[in-house]
């Protein structure tokens, strides 16, 4: 079958604004796949009591939609009750499970009734006869399939909306009728499925393999395919398991996992507290380092096959956005520490728990208001969060602001966030309360250009990627050079300053006379570059002996963004290859420089409350 090329223009939906968490209530299964995950932790099971306890644990700490798995999740004996109970407790439910149940409508209604409407269904073969031997369960095909019809015929009789995904692991058995996979649940009336590629647990481990796992490139030409075809059918199409290095640029985004799925918490039976997700034992090897996508990357299941890793050069944006996602009012005459004990016990409209998510989440307190800002962004992962809040790299920008793009500093119109002062003393893991500073963030650059200028006239300057001059333009003499990939901005410099010596080229092709420069400038253009290995050894060759490198760069921010402006897709398409490859900071740009054996001077702030960092070091 002929399948034309992937649009670029495909993204992931947006799950709902819940905030997850699995709790596995025991591991018996009705079916007995080949790749099953449970079949070592069939021993436990979890009593009813302790299942509740489970829940009440999981409101403690901010989750509000509780998904039941196992095993098969659906077949415990005590199902209705947990379901039940959770409702009682304020909570939304839902269900990973393989859909065989479903063929009983009472079941059906029961869920839908309370509060289900997160659904997680696997199928594993286009029809009977695949399917039953991968589950090892005759009639499993037919009873999914029925679920799966009952499912959509009746949230749509009772106009409820669901969130309903369809699994399929792909094995050496089924691989080659992926298609027809797409093809088959298109026409049933599903709208979104997902390609995993198998995990060496349970079944699958080594040495218990009865079947065959199949090889990754395989595995990613099927699902480029499928992903095509979804996208002419009006199937969404999602892949897990796999790094991204190994799929085309425009299919890689089309990830889904426990993150995306919002689903932040786990919980096994035998376990005595929740967990925050992760993606199982995987690895990374040192080339994943320099991927532009090693934050949110959670690397390679099998060691053994690192050398097929291929660390990807492609722009990423180097802040996050932070939107709205409720309000709270307290009332007036409220102490400080009264308000944190309310904002952090309630709930708003029974959906949200404000205590959940501290690493995404933010309260700005506007009198006796307050307002959740979250982070949604799949290039950055808690850490970036939680460490620009840590550092007070959060900004507010206004809808009244007069600024159209939102991915560099040269907005002037940012108001400041604090935190509370008795939020910083304060040990609680919660997202905080900030206020919004009167103060507009001022992006005061002259002592920059005042430490920049202090290099004239002591030898010869090369700036890699000198865009407009910013912070340089009275450096340009006879001994001023430039390098400028940006073919329109390299003719204007050219032509504004005839006393420099301008090249329109990027560092990785600039060819020029080596131990010739006194000093080479990076100034916002480090983490512009694509192959940074390459750029060193470069600029290593091109400086004389005891030559300076200068690299001044911007730190990665977080932006409460009200007036929404254009989202990282569209700035790639508009800027292309100009924007960032990685969101470095002082000291992985410092280890960087240590491989190409620089001696570091200078590590760090150059101004204090700036978001600005700077490298000085010698060849």
């Amino acid at each position: 079958m002929q399948i034309e090329k992937l649009s670029k223009n495909i993204i992931p939906k947006t799950h709902s604004n819940s905030v997850k968490g699995i709790i596995k209530i025991f591991y018996y299964c009705n079916s007995y796949c080949v790749f099953c995950h449970s079949e070592d932790n069939k021993i436990y099971k979890a009593s009813l009591a302790k299942a509740k306890e489970k829940i009440d644990w999981a409101i403690d700490i901010g989750i509000d939609q509780i998904l039941f798995s196992g095993g098969e999740p659906t077949i415990y004996s005590g199902f209705k009750e947990l379901v039940e109970y959770a409702i009682t407790k304020g909570l939304s439910t839902g269900i990973i499970s393989n859909g065989r149940t479903l063929a009983n409508e009472d079941l059906v209604y029961f869920l839908l009734k309370n509060k289900a409407n997160y659904f997680y269904l696997s199928l594993h073969g286009y029809n009977a006869k695949l399917n039953d031997k991968i589950t090892e369960s005759e009639g499993s095909w037919q009873q999914a399939i029925t679920g799966f019809k009952n499912l959509i015929r009746i949230s749509q009789e009772k106009n409820i909306d669901i969130d309903l995904t369809i699994n399929c692991v792909l094995t050496t058995e089924n691989i080659s009728t992926a298609t027809e996979m797409v093809h088959f649940l298109h026409s049933i009336g599903i709208a979104k499925m997902k390609f995993s590629y198998p995990q060496s647990k349970g079944r699958a481990k080594e040495g218990n393999i009865t079947w065959g796992i199949p090889t990754i490139e395989d595995a990613v030409k099927i699902i480029e395919s499928c992903i095509t075809l979804g996208s002419h059918l009006g199937i969404k199409v999602y892949y897990d398991g796999i790094p991204f290095c190994f799929f085309q640029a425009h299919y890689r985004l089309m990830v889904e996992n426990l993150q995306t799925h919002r689903i932040f918490y786990m919980i096994e039976i035998y376990e005595k507290k929740w967990f925050e997700t992760d993606e199982g034992p995987r690895e990374k090897n040192s080339e994943c380092q320099s991927c532009s996508f090693t934050e949110i990357c959670n690397g390679y299941l099998e060691k053994s096959k690192f050398d097929k890793v291929k660390p990807i050069s492609e722009p990423i944006p180097n802040y996050f956005s932070l939107y709205r996602t409720f309000e709270k009012e307290i009332e007036y005459g409220t102490s400080d520490q009264q308000v944190s004990s309310n904002l952090f016990c309630l709930k708003e409209d029974s959906q949200i728990q404000t205590k959940s998510l501290p690493q995404r989440r933010i309260f700005i307190q506007q009198e006796q208001k307050f307002i959740c800002y979250e982070a949604e962004d799949n290039f950055f992962n808690n850490h970036n969060f939680l460490k620009a809040k840590e550092k007070n790299q959060l900004f507010y920008l206004p809808n009244n602001s007069s600024s159209t793009r939102s991915d560099n500093f040269s907005i002037f119109d940012l108001l400041k966030i604090k935190k509370k002062d008795h939020c910083n003393q304060c040990d609680l893991q919660c997202p905080g309360i900030y206020t919004l500073s009167q103060e507009s963030y001022s992006n005061n650059l002259d002592p920059l250009r005042a430490y920049l200028n202090s290099l004239k006239g002591q030898g010869k300057i090369l700036e890699i990627g000198c865009g407009e001059l910013l912070l340089t333009k009275s450096l340009v003499d006879e001994n001023y050079y430039a390098i400028e990939p940006n073919k329109d901005i390299f003719e204007a410099c050219k032509r504004e300053f005839p006393q420099g010596n301008f090249f329109h080229s990027g560092i990785e092709n600039f060819n020029f006379e080596n131990n010739f420069f006194d000093f080479v400038l990076l100034v916002g253009s480090y983490n512009h570059i694509s192959i940074l290995s390459h750029a060193l050894d470069k600029i290593y060759k091109l400086l004389k002996k005891q030559a300076k490198v200068i690299i001044i760069e911007n730190k990665l921010f977080g932006l409460l963004n009200e007036k929404s402006l254009p989202i990282h897709s569209d700035l790639v398409n508009q800027w292309g290859n100009y924007e960032h490859y990685r969101n470095h900071n002082a000291l992985q740009a410092k280890e960087s420089m240590l491989q190409y054996n620089f001696t570091i001077n200078h590590c760090g702030d150059i101004i204090k409350n700036n978001n600005f960092w700077y490298i000085e070091a010698v060849k």
